[in-house]
């Protein structure tokens, strides 16, 4: 739909995070999105990602 609009994100933080959420479907992962982060559901797993563009920052890095 986004293409049909001629929608452009510019923000390179959510280009990453939808590529990062595109290869976890790709991998038959089922994915929640929260506030700041991904919860990865896959069979019995579950994972919390979360994406960054640096942990230069000590805050974001725990």
């Amino acid at each position: 739909m986004n293409a049909r609009l001629d929608y452009r994100e510019t923000s390179r933080s959510k280009l990453i995070e939808t590529i990062v959420y595109n290869e976890l479907l790709l991998r038959g992962c089922d994915v929640e999105v929260g506030r700041a982060d991904f919860v990865v559901n896959r069979s019995f797993d579950r994972a919390y990602t979360q994406v960054a563009m640096g942990v230069d920052d000590p805050g974001k890095m725990e």
